[in-house]
């Protein structure tokens, strides 16, 4: 997306910690993120949310300029859901933004679009991932036996990784890789009960974990909630895999053709949705190849182009 609208991309971590600790992160960030606007002189900001206070930010930068600043709110499904929809001054002022972008139609059915003037709201779906070349991991000393199935996570809540571990157990022949940062399940889900053929990486850098992606024979992408649309799979779709996916309404409809959809709640189906993809594989890899291409042109000529002429209106 940067290079088709010509941002440029800024990223704020805020650590695991307690509530405390955050809150002083918050607002530690909070400041660095006004400063950060006025060093840069921008006229129009993105913002990734559901981090709210990076709204605030935005707001009181735009005060700081006058008005003389365009707001694009670029609103993950998170920001819809617990916590972050009930956080003060956050769908109040996302009323107020420029620009409001949300990932998929599903969420035009969400509590909170309703009060966001039409005029303002586009849809933008993930774009596939434009992709390098990259030399194949040794996994016989990384990771383990083939087959590699890669399920890149965030320890959320809506994630199965309870059905993995199961899923693993039953299929000792191949090798789990879960990526992600570890202690993000804190308190979510148990990890000390992990099967001898997953491996959890913790967090990768951009270049490890694009070489993962790249080296892994299926994706698999689950979650129990409908209207997530998964950033991994565009990941995927940049690589050409051949993926295993929850089985829900969006999921179908943006990568059929590409993917085996399984019951995310039961090992046995995810286990028999890997075993089908593998078996499938070289099909579901052109259909992904294939998808990457339609999806790109699509993306571009029915969603991007309108967000980019209204900014430049």
């Amino acid at each position: 997306m940067k290079e088709y609208f010509g941002f440029e991309c800024l990223f704020m971590n805020v650590s695991s910690g307690n509530r405390i600790c955050k809150l002083l992160q918050y607002i530690r960030l909070f400041l660095h993120s006004i400063r950060t606007m006025h060093v840069h002189d921008s006229d129009i900001v993105w913002l990734q949310l559901p981090q709210v206070p990076l709204l605030w930010a935005a707001f009181a930068y735009k005060c700081l300029r006058r008005g003389k600043v365009r707001i694009v709110a670029d609103c993950h499904n998170g920001l819809f859901r617990a916590p972050w929809v009930t956080f003060p001054f956050g769908i109040s002022m996302l009323r107020k933004c420029d620009c409001v972008l949300i990932h998929n139609e599903e969420v035009l059915l969400t509590a909170g679009i309703a009060s966001i003037p039409s005029d303002r709201l586009f849809v933008l779906e993930d774009v596939p991932a434009k992709t390098k070349e990259f030399c194949p991991l040794n996994n016989n000393l990384v990771y383990g036996r083939r087959p590699l199935i890669v399920f890149p996570a965030s320890y959320g809540r809506d994630e199965p990784i309870a059905e993995i571990f199961t899923a693993a157990r039953l299929s000792p022949e191949w090798t789990f890789v879960i990526t992600g940062n570890t202690h993000d399940a804190s308190g979510r889900h148990r990890l000390d009960d992990k099967p001898h053929n997953v491996v959890l990486t913790g967090f990768m850098p951009l270049s490890d974990f694009d070489a993962l992606i790249a080296d892994a024979d299926i994706i698999v992408g689950l979650t129990y909630l409908e209207g997530v649309q998964l950033s991994v799979c565009n990941e995927a779709l940049g690589f050409g895999k051949a993926m295993v996916l929850s089985d829900t309404r969006i999921l179908r409809r943006l990568f059929s053709g590409a993917a085996v959809f399984v019951d995310c709640s039961n090992p046995n189906a995810i286990v028999e949705g890997i075993r089908s993809a593998l078996e499938r594989r070289e099909q579901l890899e052109l259909g992904s190849k294939s998808l990457c291409i339609q999806r790109m042109r699509q993306w571009e000529r029915t969603q991007a182009s309108k967000v980019k002429q209204f900014l430049n209106s």
